[in-house]
């Protein structure tokens, strides 16, 4: 990036040591869906359903729910979740972010504004040694990934509507991408309706959508048989880079999602 700075070339200096004309930084977040799910989930079985204690029901996430399937899927099955289009879980995530943008408003770095934004790359790196959180996620396993929704059988059109229902004002625009997978053959076959629901989408006030059209049989055969795939191309975020040259643990993670999202909406 330096090279194409003019001011950097003539103080033979790096552009972060100069910082260019253009001067801000940024924060992006991993994890919100998490936190958002774990204060939820928190919030009906030790306060509302009072079934367990905090100090009860935080030394089971210690113990990573005792690996109990039926108790995390007990968990990750509360009515209110992350990117459901209802209003207590929009209010806590805007809630949350506001408090983090009034955080760092008065703040600088550098002189230069810092923003920041609902979504990073991050999810699998950071979540690597944390331990299981309040929302039915276990130990080590990835965070939820940027705008998206782990809900079975949530239907777009929610996930859009909550997303655009988020605050990016202010400092808030640093990175906000929603999230989906799509099968080709599902798209094929609504090609028209889902052409609708883009366009109306893009009324809907989100910041940035981002899409995979991939099947999981094609995945799971390029995972097993790159050299059969060298040119297939899947989005991470904010960017996108060939299957082939992704981490295996992202590989493994879009694969996931991409059989979830199939069994979602029976493509």
């Amino acid at each position: 990036v330096s090279l194409f700075i003019k001011e950097c070339d003539t103080k033979k200096m790096d552009i972060t040591e100069f910082f260019g004309k253009y001067n801000y930084w940024g924060l992006t977040t991993v994890s919100l869906g998490n936190v958002v799910n774990s204060i939820l989930n928190i919030e009906k079985y030790v306060f509302s359903e009072k079934k367990y204690s905090l100090e009860e029901f935080n030394k089971l996430r210690i113990n990573n729910f005792n690996s109990d399937n039926k108790f995390i899927s007990k968990l990750k099955g509360n009515s209110l979740r992350y990117g459901l289009d209802e209003k207590n879980v929009i209010n806590l995530s805007n809630e949350i972010m506001n408090y983090m943008s009034n955080a760092v408003a008065n703040n600088s770095i550098h002189n230069g504004k810092i923003k920041i934004g609902y979504s990073a790359p991050s999810y699998i790196s950071h979540s690597i040694d944390q331990k299981a959180s309040f929302d039915g996620r276990k130990d080590n396993e990835p965070f939820i990934v940027h705008i998206s929704s782990d809900i079975k059988g949530l239907a777009y059109t929610s996930l859009f509507n909550f997303a655009g229902k988020l605050n990016y004002t202010k400092n808030r625009f640093n990175g906000n991408v929603i999230d989906f997978i799509i099968n080709p053959s599902f798209l094929e076959n609504n090609i028209d309706k889902f052409t609708d629901f883009i366009l109306l989408s893009t009324k809907n006030n989100f910041f940035e959508m981002q899409m995979n059209v991939v099947s999981s049989k094609t995945l799971i055969e390029a995972r097993k048989n790159p050299k059969l795939y060298p040119n297939l191309i899947v989005r991470v975020w904010g960017f996108s880079a060939y299957f082939n040259d992704l981490p295996n643990n992202y590989k493994d993670l879009i694969i996931k999602r991409t059989i979830e999202s199939e069994e979602k909406y029976g493509q």
